[in-house]
């Protein structure tokens, strides 16, 4: 598991940025509700649909094992609200892994009274139609990021307060 937080100031109408995110930013319409100014990420595991041999081995992920059904665990901290993304990216190593992800597959307001909480099990399943769908998220269809099977790839946490974000990985296989 890789982990990165970073905190940036902005000034005046001038904006630093980090992590491939800046005030503006997509972030599923919720940046009205943010207000958390710190925010990290305690611990992120993914379980896959079956058992690996070794804990460092990236995690299967079937629709043809255990119904497709897979969970991602969460335990994050914050000093109020925040938005919890999940994606899936290349397993291609890059530096920038926090950057934003074509393959998002869930976006929400987490922490106070919102549904999704800051410490949290999420449930969710893999397709024959190589479709992610997670309770209370929006899913997304990997047809054309799947270009073999098995493929391997990350998927990503990404905790965002206000002016700050915090992101973590694991890596999975598509079977």
């Amino acid at each position: 598991m890789r982990a990165i937080s970073v905190s940036f100031l902005i000034a005046g109408s001038t904006a630093i940025t980090g992590c491939g995110w800046m005030e503006g930013d997509s972030d599923g319409g919720n940046s009205d509700r943010i207000t958390a100014t710190s925010v990290s990420i305690e611990s992120y595991s993914v379980t896959g649909t079956s058992p690996t041999l070794l804990p460092s081995a990236p995690k299967p992920i079937s629709a043809s094992n255990n119904g497709g059904a897979f969970t991602i665990q969460w335990d994050a901290s914050a000093n109020g609200i925040v938005d919890i993304e999940l994606s899936v990216k290349e397993a291609d190593g890059t530096i920038d892994f926090c950057a934003d992800g074509p393959h998002e597959f869930y976006d929400r307001p987490c922490g106070g009274d919102y549904a999704c909480q800051l410490q949290m099990t999420l449930d969710c399943t893999f397709g024959n139609d190589n479709r992610i769908d997670c309770t209370g998220g929006k899913g997304v269809d990997l047809s054309g990021f799947l270009d073999q099977i098995p493929k391997q790839a990350d998927l990503q946490i990404k905790v965002r307060g206000r002016n700050t974000v915090s992101c973590s990985s694991e890596r999975v296989e598509f079977r």
